[in-house]
């Protein structure tokens, strides 16, 4: 074990050194978070382990190695409850036979600690070893290349495509060496040593670069030739998607004619994206790039409403009188003379009434009222002396003509 340190500790120095000198500048957009390994060594199915990411994941890897036959014992993973792409599949058949599983979770990546569950070929014995690693970003994530290297050969190694964005290469690296590898390569990039698993006639190694880089790396292992199945992938976070365009809404005036009876509006619609001949984003909606046309009709014109109110005697409709009200429109239907503004007894549709109260029974006889102020002095009156004198001027006058009549009667 002591050599296998000496060795790990050599090639992180030689690695290093090889990384400074080309002088290449990272991108922190997709990093490496952490790496957690369990091993299923009774007959537990699933077997389940807790993922303890540091930062907050975007991308999830599990690596699956197992010995003895060379058929992948796991068939499926979970990572947090949801399910993982089964990714790549390397195997060894002859000798130490042997296989290696890649799944990867890109998107929908619950934060926190999540339970990875794995179920495995229904009753094997065979122990397999698991390795779970999380990867940070702006994004979600997803697979830039993957290759696998399988039968027995020396130092395995693969060509990974970037494709000019920001990536990394992770590998697992199954082997029939009596010591699991430990020199791990990556060219413009440093690759790091993950966990390993010795099970004295075979064994497997892990392993992730960082940090991320957009030039296209070779990685793989240095190794005498043996039994070998090893599985690659690389991931990068996803592309963002180019700028859609701008959809355009353009409205005119439509004429009376066969697309509205009596006029309205033409709406055209469409993206701002040059198609027939337009010119793209220059928020004109040209005729070529109209995608849908409707319109929107003016509706036929209405008749007016009228109401005439006209006085109610007492009788069959109001018990006291009140205000018949008829209405309808003035549409001549069924007779009359329509939009004359008159309405005619043919035009009348509704009639009602408005009818006054009952009469009220009479009030009782109010209390007497106050008695009234003192009216002003009348005029003076003529004199009381006058009409005496003129009473006994008319009595004198009375006795001497009965005076002069009984005198002659005597003679």
């Amino acid at each position: 074990m002591n050599a296998r340190v000496v060795l790990l500790v050599l090639a992180i120095v030689v690695i290093s050194a090889l990384a400074i000198s080309t002088n290449v500048s990272a991108s922190p957009d997709v990093a490496f978070d952490t790496v957690i390994e369990s091993e299923r060594t009774g007959l537990s199915d699933p077997h389940t382990w807790t993922h303890t990411p540091v930062g907050t994941p975007s991308g999830v890897i599990v690596f699956t190695s197992n010995g003895v036959v060379g058929v992948s014992q796991v068939v499926s993973c979970l990572y947090g409850g949801i399910s993982m792409a089964p990714v790549t599949t390397a195997v060894d058949s002859a000798g130490e036979a042997g296989a290696v599983r890649t799944f990867f979770l890109g998107t929908g990546i619950p934060t926190g600690p999540q339970t990875v569950s794995c179920d495995l070929i229904t009753a094997t014995v065979i122990d397999v070893h698991f390795v779970s690693m999380s990867f940070t970003a702006s994004r979600d994530t997803e697979i830039m290349d993957t290759n696998i290297d399988q039968g027995d050969q020396a130092n395995p190694s693969s060509f990974m495509s970037y494709r000019g964005r920001v990536s990394i290469s992770a590998m697992i690296f199954y082997s029939g060496a009596d010591i699991p590898p430990a020199v791990p390569v990556c060219s413009f990039a440093i690759c790091i040593l993950g966990p390993t698993m010795d099970q004295g006639t075979w064994g497997d190694s892990t392993s992730y670069q960082t940090p991320g880089t957009s030039l296209d790396p070779t990685v793989g292992w240095t190794q005498v030739s043996d039994d070998v199945a090893v599985a690659y992938i690389a991931i990068s976070e996803t592309s963002p998607g180019a700028d859609g365009f701008n959809s355009l809404v353009k409205t005119t005036a439509e004429g009376a004619g066969a697309n509205c009876a009596n006029g309205g509006i033409k709406v055209e619609s469409g993206l701002d994206n040059g198609d027939g001949g337009g010119t793209a984003r220059d928020s004109i909606l040209q005729s070529g790039e109209v995608d849908s046309t409707v319109y929107v009709c003016n509706g036929a014109n209405g008749f007016n409403g009228l109401v005439n109110l006209t006085t109610e005697s007492a009788g069959v409709n109001c018990a006291t009188g009140g205000i018949k009200v008829d209405s309808g429109l003035d549409d001549g239907v069924p007779s009359g003379v329509a939009r004359d503004n008159f309405l005619q007894a043919g035009e009348i549709d509704v009639t009602k009434y408005v009818c006054n109260g009952a009469t009220g029974a009479t009030g009782a006889t109010g209390a007497t009222g106050a008695t009234g102020p003192i009216g002003p002095e009348g005029p003076q009156g003529e004199s009381r002396a006058v009409w005496s004198f003129l009473i006994l001027v008319f009595i004198m006058g009375a006795a001497a003509i009965v005076f002069a009549l009984g005198g002659r009667k005597g003679l």
